[in-house]
């Protein structure tokens, strides 16, 4: 009887390793849509690690609902970092001069 409780005990351990990776699984898959700031937010289903198109549904219906869980990463030119234009050269006197005119 022990020895059977030792193996159950064993296969316990082996399904609930199982589910943790599920659960990590599901995270990484919804992390890799940059859709949401917080991978998190969208409820862990099993549907989604076997369908993407029910995880791209399952998020869009999310967004439909709670718009401020979607990701806010700016694109596109926004002003800042590096100019491709340009030599580098900042001629501050032209600045200058450009602007008492």
């Amino acid at each position: 009887m022990e020895k059977l409780r030792d193996e159950n005990a064993k296969y316990r351990q082996r399904a609930q390793g199982a589910d943790e990776l599920a659960h990590e699984l599901h995270t990484c898959r919804v992390e890799a849509t940059g859709r949401l700031a917080d991978p998190t937010d969208l409820e862990f289903s099993e549907e989604h690690l076997d369908d993407p198109q029910k995880l791209t549904a399952a998020i869009e219906e999310l967004l439909n609902r709670k718009s401020h869980l979607a990701m806010r990463k700016p694109l596109g030119n926004i002003g800042q970092g590096v100019m491709s234009q340009g030599t580098g050269n900042v001629d501050l006197a032209g600045l200058l001069r450009a602007g008492t005119k």
